[in-house]
């Protein structure tokens, strides 16, 4: 009997789609391909954690790297780039360009080549700024290291590492009832479940 429609995580459905060909050769009606809902279940602790970050839920979808750097910007006091003093450089450079135009037509490319020499200088000044305010910050990363592994252990979603029944037995018949109540059927979205 042909199934009417497959509901499946976004693995599944890449392997149905996979089989599309087939169901057209041996005509057999191909189904509709429903995306169910995830969920990420979010304990006490690591919800706490969040919060003392002040992350959003969907800032943990970022890099590891990203969520750092934005964090560090964010928290920083220091000035991490230079971006005042690159638009003077190329002002400065646009007037040494005017003056060597008349002498030569050559120096005008020369002039552009020292400025992007210049600037990727100044770039590479700010990583090491970056670098350097980053040092100072490394509990940061660590508790955004925890957070994330909470989030993604083994650097896979939650909902492919970890097992239902260890939130059912720590949670009880609540935690069957707050993903009924957190799903929507067809909406297919991804859900994040705060348990206390």
């Amino acid at each position: 009997m042909p199934n009417v429609a497959f509901i499946g995580g976004g693995g599944e459905l890449a392997y149905w789609l996979e089989l599309k060909r087939v169901f057209d050769f041996v005509e057999i009606p191909y189904p509709v391909m429903v995306l169910r809902n995830s969920f990420s279940i979010i304990n006490a602790e690591t919800n706490s954690a969040i919060k003392k970050l002040g992350l959003e839920l969907n800032d943990l979808f970022k890099s590891y790297e990203e969520l750092f750097v934005s964090m560090v910007k964010k928290i920083t006091n220091n000035e991490l780039e230079l971006d005042l003093e690159k638009e003077e450089m190329k002002r400065i450079y646009g007037e040494i360009k005017s003056k060597v135009t008349p002498l030569d037509k050559s120096l005008v490319n020369h002039t552009d080549a020292l400025l992007t020499k210049a600037l990727n200088k100044i770039n590479a000044l700010e990583k090491k700024m970056l670098r350097a305010e980053k040092k100072k910050h490394q509990d940061l990363f660590q508790q955004i290291e925890f957070v994330k592994s909470y989030f993604f252990p083994k650097g896979i979603l939650q909902e492919r590492v970890e097992n239902v029944l260890s939130f059912y037995t720590k949670y009880g018949s609540s935690f069957i009832d707050a993903v009924y109540d957190s799903s929507r059927p067809l909406g297919s979205k991804y859900c994040n479940l705060i348990l206390q």
